[in-house]
């Protein structure tokens, strides 16, 4: 980037906690409960930023302090070599993160997400009775070290 000087990148990240309306803003929700999506992910971000704005960026492998549970973020620039916006409805990290939060229902990876696929995960952990620790795998007969 001309702007930036050699130590400093002028890409903006996107974490999915930003996003999350599961997530409260003392942990890292970044825009209103209202305008935001339950558990997106970094992939769909990256899709809705890259193949829909049309905005260069870049799929990471970091995680945000506040929230180690998900892996990912995607850095976006909104401004070309030259400093100008590349959308110029895009101007800001703000605007960017509510656009994307638009998007992300229609997303083809979360269209058939509607429906409570959640009690069916919950069903083996119940199984083991109330109060009942889970069965421990017996160690196997190796010489045991002094």
């Amino acid at each position: 980037m001309a702007t930036a000087t050699a130590g400093e990148d002028s890409r903006i990240c996107i974490y999915p906690c930003y996003l999350n309306s599961t997530v409260s803003a003392s942990k890292g929700r970044k825009i209103p409960k209202d305008k935001a999506v339950e558990n997106p992910t970094t992939p769909q971000i990256f899709d809705i930023v890259h193949k829909i704005l049309k905005l260069p960026a870049e799929m990471q492998r970091n995680r945000h302090p506040k929230d180690w549970k998900y892996l990912g973020r995607v850095r976006v620039s909104l401004k070309d070599e030259n400093g100008s916006y590349i959308k110029e409805e895009l101007c800001s990290r703000k605007d960017l993160m509510i656009k994307v939060a638009e998007l992300l229902p229609k997303h083809p990876s979360r269209e058939g997400k509607e429906g409570g696929s959640g009690s069916s995960s919950q069903e083996p952990a119940a199984a083991g009775g109330v109060g009942s620790l889970p069965a421990r795998k017996k160690p196997s007969g190796g010489k045991k070290k002094k």
